[in-house]
């Protein structure tokens, strides 16, 4: 494309593409902030998404991983434990756990509970991983907070229920309470970079149209032909 040649056209139908430009402007805007008679009267329509963190160590009572001997009466084999943030990592999210966290208030954003794994050989350990995301830091933070209580008022209820002796109990230790949140996920900006593409494609093919319709300006090429045939004449 003759680079000289578009921009005379766009400067002779600024009329038209001046007000696209900021039509289109406004319409990435618009498509990234809500604009509302009532405070607050600027929002974004996107939430960020934020993360928070639990860790749970499953054992027993008598803390075990302080012990040499294993396998015994006194300290059950480590692999059980392993097993058992498996089988709790989905207890977890079940409904009688979610019944005990609704008892502190709603379920404000998204749980994620999971055995956390070794970074090297990738086999679980025996931690439970409480992951909470939502909207707000705080809530992030307050979400698995609550999640990680529930969980353990959970095995705390099913071990009295059964009657299950003190040391034959696990017990859940928490390692890593929820502290502080990261950023998980930002608001998008395809949907604003798309309008305004898309709208000022739009403005910039009208002018041309316009131009193919009202032919005025001729092609520099020509033009400089032009002076040079009446240079040569000369």
């Amino acid at each position: 494309m003759d680079l000289a040649l578009f921009l005379r056209v766009i400067w002779r139908f600024k009329w038209l593409v001046l007000p696209g430009i900021l039509v289109a402007i406004g319409l990435a805007g618009l498509s990234f902030v809500r604009v509302s008679d009532k405070s607050p009267y600027i929002s974004y329509r996107q939430h960020e998404q934020w993360i928070s963190y639990s860790n749970v160590l499953v054992t027993q009572h008598g803390f075990p991983w302080g012990q040499v001997a294993t396998g015994t009466q006194s300290s059950a084999d480590p692999s059980r434990f392993i097993g058992l943030s498996v089988i709790w990592s989905q207890l977890a999210l079940s409904d009688p756990v979610k019944q005990i966290l609704r008892r502190s208030g709603p379920i404000n954003g998204t749980l994620e509970v999971a055995p956390v794994l070794d970074a090297n050989t990738q086999e679980a350990l025996p931690l439970i991983s409480v992951a909470a995301i939502a909207d707000k830091p705080r809530t992030a933070i307050t979400l698995a907070r609550r999640e990680t209580a529930a969980l353990l008022s959970f095995l705390e209820t099913q071990q009295a229920d059964s009657s299950i002796k003190p040391e034959n109990q696990i017990s859940m230790l928490v390692t890593s309470q929820a502290a502080h949140a990261k950023l998980f996920k930002g608001r998008s900006k395809t949907m604003p970079v798309v309008i305004f593409l898309t709208v000022l494609m739009a403005v910039v093919g009208l002018a041309f149209v316009l131009e193919n319709l009202r032919p005025r300006i001729a092609p520099v090429r020509q033009t400089e032909a032009r002076r040079r045939e009446a240079d040569v004449a000369a």
